[in-house]
């Protein structure tokens, strides 16, 4: 039944890596890291402790947000003593990615150099496409979950879209929540008619010529290509943001494409579209959220009182 994948493999002393089959050996794991969705598998009383992350082997998972839970998970089994089993169901791609992520956060490994040590003990292993994609993500952001990451942002927004493209309803987890900080460093985006916040440097999307090439989850590159210029905020007449949480009334009407009003007063600020908008420079944003900087007023927090905000007239 399990074929190939019923033998698990010891990568690192302590360190298993296997599929389901793994459970069938009689082994005694202390902690069990499951990386599985709906997994048939229920731990027994000698686990010291288990962890499910729920996530199927297909290029548009994001596996990538679960990497620091399944990192620590591990480390902590590991200092605790015992054997630690990471698996998935053939253990070749989910539970071998979140080993390859494991050892390029705790040995500074390369991603493949990571992946040729794991293949070292366990030869079948092959993540797939979406998942050396984010593996390739997660090597670029120095093996930490960088939320202001602007690369991963974008990933985030192509995955958002990618799931829109087949169910047709929005996730409300894909959407970035807004906050007043009156400590805020960054550029802020107000409405030019309200004031209301409507995005931070923070949300915003570069636009890079082969950032739409970086980030392709279909695609199984040997190395990212380059960015050949970084047009952070299109600065001539608009610019480009992740979805954001004030836009879930003109996302959820299931339309490929609309326009986005100002939560506060109403006033038109910009257009989105799931199928893309081309950028000022030519490059095409897919999906895209766009907002126009004429009706907008940039408050520069680094240079600008927070007191020297215009307020409006009453």
């Amino acid at each position: 039944m399990f074929g190939f994948a019923m033998q698990p493999d010891e990568i690192r002393p302590g360190l298993w890596l296997g599929g389901l089959g793994s459970l069938l050996h009689g082994n005694v794991y202390a902690h069990i890291l499951s990386v599985i969705a709906d997994s048939p598998y229920e731990p027994p009383a000698t686990t010291k402790s288990h962890l499910t992350i729920s996530v199927n082997d297909v290029p548009s998972a994001v596996l990538i947000r679960h990497f620091p839970a399944g990192i620590a998970f591990i480390k902590q089994g590991l200092e605790q003593g015992g054997k630690v089993l990471v698996h998935c169901a053939a253990g070749v791609s989910r539970s071998a990615t979140m080993v390859c992520a494991y050892l390029m956060a705790t040995e500074g490994l390369s991603l493949e150099e990571a992946i040729v040590s794991v293949r070292e003990k366990r030869r079948v292993i092959c993540p797939n496409q979406g998942f050396y994609a984010q593996l390739q993500l997660w090597e670029q952001m120095g093996c930490k979950l960088d939320e202001s990451n602007p690369t991963y942002r974008y990933y985030k927004t192509q995955q958002a879209g990618y799931n829109w493209t087949q169910s047709g309803t929005l996730d409300p987890n894909a959407l970035a929540e807004l906050k007043e900080d009156s400590q805020r460093t960054e550029t802020v985006y107000r409405c030019k008619k309200c004031r209301r916040l409507i995005a931070t440097e923070s949300n915003t999307i570069p636009v890079p010529e082969r950032i739409h090439q970086q980030l392709d989850p279909w695609r199984h590159p040997r190395s990212a290509p380059k960015e050949t210029r970084d047009d952070p905020g299109e600065v001539g007449t608009s610019l480009f943001v992740e979805p954001l949480q004030w836009m879930q009334a003109e996302l959820d009407n299931a339309a490929i494409q609309g326009k986005l009003y100002c939560p506060g007063c109403s006033a038109r600020l910009g257009s989105y579209n799931w199928a893309g908008i081309q950028s000022n420079s030519g490059v095409w944003m897919n999906p895209a959220f766009q907002l126009h900087l004429n009706r907008l007023d940039l408050v520069n927090h680094a240079k600008t009182p927070i007191l020297a905000v215009r307020k409006p007239k009453i």
